[in-house]
């Protein structure tokens, strides 16, 4: 009696398992990576925001002085804002084929370079140092993983 208790203990962790894990498949099949734009973001401000469709390669870094960061898309200087850094800073970001990765980084532990995003993994990337690469919708900004 108390076996056939515990088999149908295990038959509804199993069930529930299965149920949640085909729900996170339909959440996850309801993002269209395609209508979304990428964020990268640093010390709390939005310094680029593009379609993931886009092909482009971006260096950021910081001037001599630390008071100043440079943005660059495909080696032409986009943008350059006034954002005090502690020390030099330096990334490369490929966005390619929908996907985006941090080619380079100079931060203290590298573990951005070892997070990409792509369809099927849109959580953000996060450094140490401040940046932040996420995807949003492209209709009203909004994350679509937090």
């Amino acid at each position: 009696m108390k076996r056939k208790l515990i088999l149908k203990v295990d038959h509804l962790i199993i069930i529930v398992i299965a149920l949640v894990l085909i729900c996170l498949i339909f959440i996850y099949n309801d993002v269209n990576i395609n209508e979304s734009n990428i964020q990268i973001i640093f010390k709390n401000e939005l310094i680029i925001e593009e379609n993931i469709e886009a092909e482009n390669r971006y260096l950021i870094e910081s001037n001599d002085e630390f008071n100043k960061i440079s943005i660059y898309k495909n080696d032409i200087l986009i943008n350059e804002i006034n954002i005090f850094t502690d020390r030099y800073i330096s990334y490369e970001i490929l966005i390619s084929n929908n996907k985006v990765k941090v080619l380079k980084a100079n931060c203290i532990n590298k573990d951005c370079m070892n997070m990409y995003i792509d369809y099927y993994h849109l959580f953000p990337i996060i450094c140490v140092d401040g940046l932040i690469i996420k995807v949003v919708d492209k209709e009203n900004g909004v994350d679509i993983v937090s």
